[in-house]
């Protein structure tokens, strides 16, 4: 568990499963992610199933982010898609709408920074932000995170061309901000 002064954030159980699945299929989410909307309620179980086996193999730390005063669940943030030499991981986070724009995902990202870089003792954190996600892009410049590369997927959604950027933080960078 990772504590904030307003957030607790801690690894999901199969209990979590209503949760996961109202984010993951709520479309106001997902508009700048590239992936599937959730539509049964056994998907978010197995997702749930699916990150245990990922947390004993080491490969990813997936967080809840909830209400520090009363439990509520907001989003969720995680470091994922480390090298192999575990000199780097990509970061990744989602609030639901109503939780967005209140400082949430900036206070669970510095957290996360923290453990990344501390804890874990990584070297470099990347995220990957499409283009038009104005609100992830000023939040990870508000990091310092700065933009090394360009590349264009298809949208799950629509099939059209999707522009995403690559943001990267060094740790050298993040202990001098």
């Amino acid at each position: 568990m990772i504590a904030t002064d307003r957030l607790i954030l801690t690894p999901p159980t199969l209990d979590d499963a209503p949760a996961i699945f109202r984010l993951r299929s709520d479309p106001e989410v997902a508009v700048h992610l590239n992936r599937k909307l959730q539509t049964e309620f056994e998907e978010a179980e197995a997702f749930i199933a699916n990150l245990t086996g990922g947390f004993d193999e080491g490969k990813w730390h997936y967080w809840l982010v909830k209400s520090r005063e009363d439990n509520t669940f907001l989003g969720t943030i995680c470091l994922w898609n480390f090298s192999e030499d575990r000199f780097s991981a990509e970061v990744g986070y989602e609030l639901l709408p109503q939780y967005q724009g209140k400082g949430f995902a900036g206070e669970a990202l510095g957290a996360v920074l923290e453990f990344g870089f501390g804890a874990l003792g990584l070297g470099r954190i990347d995220a990957i932000i499409e283009a038009p996600n104005g609100r992830s892009i000023s939040l990870a410049e508000r990091f310092g995170f700065k933009v090394i590369r360009e590349f264009e997927e298809v949208s799950v959604h629509d099939g059209s061309p999707v522009k995403c950027l690559v943001y990267s933080l060094d740790r050298s960078a993040y202990e001098i901000n």
